[in-house]
């Protein structure tokens, strides 16, 4: 009977361990949440370093920078003519390199 009981406490312990984290975690976010913890703190680490002049803004600007001008561009109507041209280069390669490769 003890066996029993001890299985039961260790299936209930492990519910509770998926719950609250890995076992032996410092963190006391819910296991569905970890996996969001790196890409937030790499995101917050971008917006800030060029915001602190730790990394120029000209080589990598923030999200929120980044953000505001899409939708400046999207208001503006030259977002999609820009996506256009885009996919215009995108499709002439493609099909340069899939005809130069049916050649050879």
């Amino acid at each position: 009977m003890e066996a029993v009981e001890d299985k039961v406490a260790v299936i209930v312990d492990t519910e509770v361990d998926r719950f609250r984290g890995a076992r032996g975690s410092f963190l006391l976010v819910p296991r569905q949440w970890q996996g969001a913890i790196v890409p937030l703190g790499l995101l917050i680490a971008w917006e800030l370093l060029p915001a602190g002049g730790i990394l120029p803004a000209n080589w990598l600007p923030a999200p929120s920078e980044i953000v505001w001008t899409l939708v400046y561009l999207a208001k503006g109507g030259e977002l999609f003519r820009h996506i256009g041209i885009t996919l215009a280069r995108i499709t002439a390669g493609f099909l340069i390199g899939a005809t130069a490769a049916t050649v050879l």
